[in-house]
């Protein structure tokens, strides 16, 4: 039992991202492992002096919780997403996953968290990056469209649909070849072939 005690122990300290074991109703930090020292910048003394919503930094948007997520601020569950501080008052982007046991007799939660940071700030990058693009889409002087693999608008601006003396959702009823001179539609299926087989990514017409 003490061998199989200090395996779960080892695991514990081993495991590569932060854990926190704490009282599920008094939020009292019990125990954390040695990846939460390291990314939070507290010593485990320190630790055990401190609640789970010491490592909280406030949300800009408050949530409404229901009686068990106020008691523990996180349920059972999919990871949640959380804003913790670190010792020298960093925000980390964390997910949470939390999982309830009994210690002894005593009502815990294990918490284990993931940051993610980098992450979260690569997608608001991207999300930033895809306004602005559309922006110059739906502004551009010039008609601009986007067809699928099977030859279907997908997206054109009002420049093009301006073109055509149609709406942009008269235009996405569309193919290509509907709006294509006769004489023009053996080369703009020829190029299409050329996108599907990847030996171009755009062509003009």
């Amino acid at each position: 039992l003490r061998r199989s005690e200090e395996r779960y122990r080892q695991l514990f300290r081993a495991i590569p991202h932060p854990v926190f074991v704490y009282d599920a109703h008094t939020l009292r930090i019990l125990s954390v492992n040695e990846a939460a020292t390291r990314k939070y910048g507290y010593s485990r003394d320190e630790f055990v002096t401190m609640t789970i919503t010491d490592v909280r930094a406030p949300d800009p948007a408050p949530r409404v919780l229901g009686p068990v997520a106020r008691e523990s601020g996180i349920v059972d569950g999919p990871p949640a997403a959380r804003r913790h501080l670190t010792r020298s008052g960093a925000v980390m982007e964390v997910d949470v996953s939390s999982f309830s046991l009994n210690l002894e007799g005593r009502a815990v939660k294990l918490a284990l968290v993931t940051d993610v940071t980098e992450r979260r700030r690569a997608e608001d990058e991207l999300r930033r990056s895809e306004g602005l693009f559309r922006g110059i889409f739906e502004s551009a002087a010039a008609g601009v469209s986007l067809t699928d693999a099977q030859g279907r608008f997908v997206s054109c601006n009002p420049a093009f649909a301006a073109m055509l003396g149609r709406s942009v959702t008269e235009v996405l009823r569309l193919t290509p070849a509907a709006i294509t001179h006769p004489d023009d539609l053996p080369g703009q299926l020829a190029l299409m072939d050329e996108v599907r087989a990847g030996r171009r990514e755009r062509f003009n017409y």
